[in-house]
């Protein structure tokens, strides 16, 4: 959110209502320290809530495959009187994923979902014969009021209000503010920001596929998704490979030779999560909830291993001496049908990877705690086929 002009604004103005008395240069300088780069905005005096609805104001832009949504707008100058007026903005600071009308006063959602909305004035009760009066700035959801910013009675000349609320929205829900007064008392509002964004997306895909085969793709790269939807795992930021295979590949691990991985089965690095080339990885909890229908693949500098898709990935579980089995075998293809190579069953891998004595091809996602040369082979971190830390090692599932 971005509050710079509304701050300084407000501070101007409070300063100078502390006077008692002002005169007419203090008025003129209080005029000069507002901002000047907005331009004069239109009165929407009563105008209906469903009127900005019409013609090009039918709808957003649509649902961003960024999962992003959030506005921060300004108005200034404002003067009505009688009937709840719409107001309107005419500086923009922030408009990202389309829901702000540009030039206009709604909000309309492209999501459904969580979104946060706040709004804030100045009640100027010098100029245009504003009132000292209760003045009110309602936000409504489709016509309806969700509550109001009040400056009230005997406040001074100068007075704010603020008010924030948290709003489920359909997409194509809108959302508008108004401003009200006492009886048909005229209201000066100085300056009044209106901000908003989307908390959480009830629309956000669950993987990298779901985005694909829903037409959101824009490309390989970075993307919001909800991996268990509605449970305890918040949305997170993945990098995804439309391209590779027919496209629609999540990577939750990526490990970069200078940062090897530890041995912690908690979350690593979350604040890189979509990068190519930091290191982290999904912890735990998160990836034993992940259920791929097409594969799991682990990848190094040159070589692509594939994983069947009933492998359960459990970073606490170590495969060692367990049977050879869609964990612990790689393929050279989505088809299963050749291995990668040979493997053995003295494995020391955690969750997914593979062994064949240390030769070619040994790749693994995370190294149990009890190898002999533990410089060579670090717990926790991921190996190459070659069976070194020195490559990047990345695992992916669709």
């Amino acid at each position: 959110m971005r509050w710079h002009w509304g701050t300084l604004v407000v501070g101007a103005i409070l300063s100078l209502g502390s006077s008692p008395a002002w005169g007419s240069d203090a008025l003129s300088l209080a005029k000069k320290e507002l901002p000047t780069e907005i331009p004069p905005i239109h009165e929407y005096k009563n105008l209906d809530s469903v009127q900005n609805q019409n013609s090009e104001f039918s709808s957003s832009s649509g649902c961003p495959a960024s999962g992003i949504v959030g506005f921060s707008v300004v108005g200034s100058g404002h003067v009505s009187s009688g009937e709840p007026t719409l107001l309107g903005y005419s500086g923009t600071y922030q408009n990202v994923g389309g829901g702000w009308i540009q030039g206009g006063g709604t909000f309309i959602a492209p999501c459904p979902g969580l979104y946060s909305f706040s709004v804030s004035f100045v009640k100027d009760a010098y100029y245009s014969a504003g009132t000292t009066d209760d003045v009110f700035v309602h936000i409504k959801q489709n016509g309806i009021d969700k509550g109001y910013a009040w400056s009230g009675e005997g406040a001074g000349y100068r007075d704010t209000g603020a008010y924030s609320v948290v709003l489920l929205l359909q997409d194509g829900d809108y959302i508008q503010t108004f401003v009200s007064s006492d009886g048909s008392s005229t209201r000066h509002l100085a300056r009044y920001n209106f901000t908003g964004h989307l908390v959480k997306s009830s629309s956000l895909k669950a993987n990298c596929r779901e985005i694909l085969e829903g037409g959101l793709s824009k490309g390989s790269g970075l993307y919001q998704v909800d991996f268990d939807d509605a449970a305890p795992l918040s949305p997170s930021w993945v990098y995804c490979d439309m391209t590779t295979d027919g496209g629609g590949w999540t990577l939750v691990m990526n490990q970069n030779p200078a940062e090897r991985l530890p041995y912690n089965f908690s979350t690593v690095n979350p604040q890189n999560f979509g990068s190519l080339t930091e290191t982290y990885r999904l912890g735990s909890s998160a990836i034993r909830a992940l259920r791929p229908t097409t594969a799991w693949v682990l990848t190094d500098d040159s070589n692509r291993v594939y994983f069947q898709p009933t492998c359960m990935v459990e970073w606490e579980t170590s495969l060692l001496n367990k049977p050879i089995g869609p964990c612990n075998q790689g393929f050279t293809s989505l088809g299963f049908s050749t291995p990668v190579s040979s493997v053995v069953t003295a494995n020391g891998s955690m969750g997914i990877g593979q062994n064949n004595s240390g030769q070619y091809c040994s790749i693994r996602a995370f190294l149990y705690n009890q190898e002999p040369d533990t410089t060579r082979w670090p717990p926790g971190a991921a190996l190459s086929c070659a069976g070194t830390t020195s490559q990047t090692i990345r695992l992916w599932f669709k």
